[in-house]
């Protein structure tokens, strides 16, 4: 009777021994498995810390199915589609405010820093070559920003249809608001004004699409328009 029970047990122990191999062998891990995802700041010699992103890529063929994408379940159609990829750890000096594409708001406080209410400012920026009167500090008529040169642009973009001001170049920019109406600063009325600057990325949470040149040797597709959503079309350079 001894012997007859024991065999059973040495094979109900080998199967478990074999199960859990076969486990660890499907077992999976998250770590860090180089230097572009630590993140610390710390990398090896000639080593260096980099990042990107990339988001999905408007067919000029099929705009409504962007590629990379998949087909799931035996399906004859993609369902799957990357929205966004990253890899790396970003390295920046600060961290950025906005997004590319993204609508800059204008600030919460006046310039000495108190608080007011959205509507307080402007909506278009001060623009360059603008003179406002009275300014605050004897400025008199020169503009606060001077006139953009030749193929010289905004880091922003002022919708006047929106009514609201974007951000289109990526990196440092500098915003100056202007209030809507005069106010008192100390003994005198004028406008007030302040300047943020702050940082944008190259990345972006909105979709992004592909534009082509249609004119002369080039036959891309043309883009469609929505009838009774979009009156008409305005290309914004940057620089």
């Amino acid at each position: 009777m001894i012997r007859t029970i024991q065999t059973p047990l040495r094979i109900a122990a080998a199967l478990l021994a074999c199960g859990l191999a076969t486990a660890g062998a499907y077992e999976i891990q998250v770590r860090n498995f180089n230097d572009l995802s630590r993140g610390n700041g710390t990398v090896s010699p000639g080593v260096g810390v980099t990042s990107a992103t990339a988001g999905p890529i408007a067919s000029p063929l099929a705009p409504a199915n962007p590629y990379p994408a998949a087909k799931v379940d035996g399906s004859d159609e993609p369902r799957l589609f990357l929205t966004s990829a990253f890899f790396g750890a970003p390295v920046t000096s600060g961290v950025p405010r906005y997004s590319l594409g993204e609508i800059i708001s204008p600030p919460l406080t006046d310039s000495n820093e108190n608080p007011v209410d959205p509507s307080y400012w402007r909506s278009m920026p001060l623009q360059p070559g603008e003179t406002v009167l009275p300014a605050p500090g004897g400025l008199g008529a020169q503009p606060l920003i001077p006139a953009l040169g030749q193929n010289e642009y905004q880091r922003f973009y002022y919708s006047e249809h929106a009514d609201k001001v974007f951000a289109v170049q990526p990196g440092q920019v500098t915003v100056t608001w202007v209030s809507k109406r005069p106010v008192t600063i100390g003994n005198s009325t004028a406008y007030d004004f302040k300047t943020e600057s702050f940082g944008v990325t190259s990345s972006t949470k909105v979709p992004v699409r592909q534009m082509f040149w249609t004119e002369k040797a080039f036959t891309a597709p043309g883009v469609p328009m929505p009838a009774g959503i979009i009156q008409i079309a305005k290309p914004v350079y940057t620089s």
